[in-house]
Parts: structure tokens; C-alpha cells; sequence
């Protein structure tokens, strides 16, 4: 491989830092950086739910606005969700959720069918800002419907959230979800088992926990498995910000320890990156290494576990941070 650096006559900036890696062969024939696709349509409250305008595939965005700081008044629509496996129900990872209070409000039902949204099947409605962030809540089926509405006055930031395919939920109450503890994350050197294999969407992951910044000479292991043939396991990161030269998340396909094959190892994040954004397996496991220096913290990674499309390219390089330049 030859790689090229060329400047013009006038302003320099700080330049870049990179690390040789030598690992599997690209199979592709270009090396896009993969962008975060455009969030799915929120269609008019009271359209129909049809297999057409269902959402079946895991990562998909829902937002309550698009290209726009807030949403809108008088705003009325509706997402419908189907799970793209019968041993799956499909549901919300949560990362932003602000709306006026009692006045804008999100409905979650259970099912749709025969072309209708059913009342009975109303589950949960969220409003407000007062949720620990992120947080993920699931139907009790295979269809999920999501309505959206507004009234005349006050908007605020809106809701993002990403959807998701995990167990069915089991709770016969409406109550807002609370986010549940942080998966733990093994000494680095520990053994992959099925006990330490996480299976369920919506588990978040995090460099720190109720602490600001991660640790120094801090090395952990998390593995995770597909629970359905057919999907694998993936990772929607919804906070990166790490050292970018020595504190890094090192990511390989299948399970890995220390004597493993490291053929499987298929990429390195760090420093930070436009978020969110997710990154699969191409198997129906997962290994994810993090290890940091001596010196220098940052505030860290946080990322919630996700299973749909397998990954299909080698090469995995997520879009970094828009900065602005300037000119003299």
C-alpha cells in the first residue's frame, strides 16, 4: 500500500496521526466511510400500517425532527415496526428525548394488524425530559406502532432513538422504562463463555461507570452473541471520545482470547467520531477489547448492544467529528 500527503502554499493545521495495522485483506473495491442513514419517515397520523411503510431493519434512526433544531407544532405522525425474526420483538433505543411536558407525547403500542393501530394495545406514552438517557423499551410482539403528537404552543430538541430487535418485554405496566446497569466488562485475558456472553439488545456499554472519565492502564473484554440465526451482533455508539493515540477499542469478529487467531480483528476506533453510528459483526459473535496508556483520560465510550444485518465489508471507518476551519 503507498499512501500520499500533499499541502498547498497557505495555512497548516495540527495534521494527523495514524497507527500501521496489518489484518485481513479489503475485499471491496472502495473504502467508503460508512454515514448513518437518513432517518425513517414519519408517516401522517392515521395512515394505515402496511408491510410497506414498516421498519424491519435494526439500526434504523427515528426522529421527531429532521434537519431542524425542533419539531413542530401541530405535529402528527406515526412510525410502524416489524420484527424481521419471530423469536425478536422490536423496540427503541432512546438517546435524546425532550418534548413539552404532558402536551407532546410519544405512544407506544403493542401490534398493529388488519391495517389499524388498536387503543387496547397501548402500552407506554413518554413526554418530558426527565429519562436517564440512553433507554430502550420493547413490545410484547412482533409489531410495534409509535405515534407522535404535538399541541399548538412550546416545542423543545424532539426525540432520537434507534430501533431495535431483542426479547419480547414481559412487564404488564405502562411505567416510563429506566435504563439497567451497565454490562460488566471483564478483565482483558478472561476466557469467552456463554456466561459472559451478552444476548440482549439494548444492553449499554461504557468505558466508565459513574465516573466522568475512564482510567488509566484500564484493559476489559465484553463478548457478545446473536440470540437468532440470521442477525448479529453489533454496537450503536452514542458517546466516543477517547485519546486518539493510545486509548483504543479494538473490535473482532467471532469470540477472541489471548491465543486466538488475529485474523478475526476487523477494526480500531478511537479519538471521536460523528455519533451515532453502528458497527456489526460478520459472524453471529462478537469480541470488543478496550485498552488505554498511562496517561491522559477522556470522558469515553458509551454504546448500547444491537443484532441486525451482518456486516458484509472488512473495512469499517466511521466518519469523524465536522470541525470548522478557517481561512487567513
Amino acid at each position: 500500500m503507498a499512501v500520499t500527503f500533499t499541502t498547498d502554499g497557505s495555512v497548516v493545521r495540527s495534521g494527523i496521526v495514524a497507527t500501521v495495522v496489518f489484518g485481513p485483506c479489503r475485499v471491496d473495491t472502495t473504502t467508503p466511510a460508512p454515514t448513518t442513514p437518513k432517518p425513517a419517515q414519519c408517516s401522517p397520523l392515521g395512515s394505515a400500517p402496511t408491510n410497506t411503510l414498516a421498519i424491519m431493519t435494526a439500526g434504523t434512526i427515528i426522529t421527531t425532527n429532521v434537519d431542524t433544531e425542533t419539531y413542530d407544532n401541530y405535529q402528527a405522525c406515526s412510525w410502524f415496526i416489524q420484527s424481521p425474526s419471530k423469536d425478536l420483538c422490536p423496540g427503541l433505543n432512546i438517546t435524546q428525548f425532550n418534548t413539552e411536558s404532558s402536551r407532546d407525547e410519544l405512544s407506544l403500542f403493542d401490534g398493529w394488524d388488519n391495517n389499524t393501530i388498536t387503543s387496547g394495545n397501548f402500552f407506554s406514552q413518554l413526554s418530558g425530559d426527565d429519562y436517564s438517557l440512553p433507554l430502550t423499551v420493547y413490545s410484547n410482539q412482533a409489531r410495534m406502532a409509535v405515534t407522535f403528537t404535538t399541541d399548538y404552543s412550546v416545542v423543545e430538541s424532539g426525540i432520537v432513538a434507534t430501533v431495535v430487535f431483542g426479547p419480547c418485554r414481559v412487564d404488564t405496566t405502562t411505567a416510563a422504562p429506566t435504563t439497567p446497569p451497565p454490562a460488566q466488562c471483564s478483565p482483558l485475558g478472561s476466557a469467552p463463555t456463554e456466561t459472559l456472553a451478552i444476548k440482549t439488545a439494548g444492553t449499554i456499554i461504557t468505558t466508565n461507570v459513574n465516573t466522568t472519565t475512564y482510567d488509566d492502564e484500564q484493559e476489559c473484554v465484553w463478548y457478545f452473541k446473536s440470540p437468532t440465526a440470521g442477525l448479529c451482533p453489533g454496537l450503536n455508539f452514542t458517546a466516543f471520545e477517547t485519546e486518539s493515540c493510545c486509548d483504543k477499542l479494538d473490535l473482532y469478529d467471532g469470540w477472541v482470547d489471548e491465543s486466538s487467531d488475529p485474523d478475526s480483528f476487523f477494526t480500531e476506533l478511537s479519538g471521536s467520531y460523528q455519533l451515532p453510528f453502528a458497527v456489526y459483526s460478520n459472524q453471529s459473535m462478537l469480541t470488543v477489547r478496550f485498552h488505554s496508556d498511562s496517561s491522559a483520560v477522556r470522558t469515553g465510550i458509551i454504546a448500547s448492544v444491537v443484532f441486525g444485518p451482518c456486516r458484509t465489508n472488512t473495512v469499517v471507518i466511521p466518519t469523524p467529528p465536522t470541525t470548522s476551519t478557517s481561512t487567513t
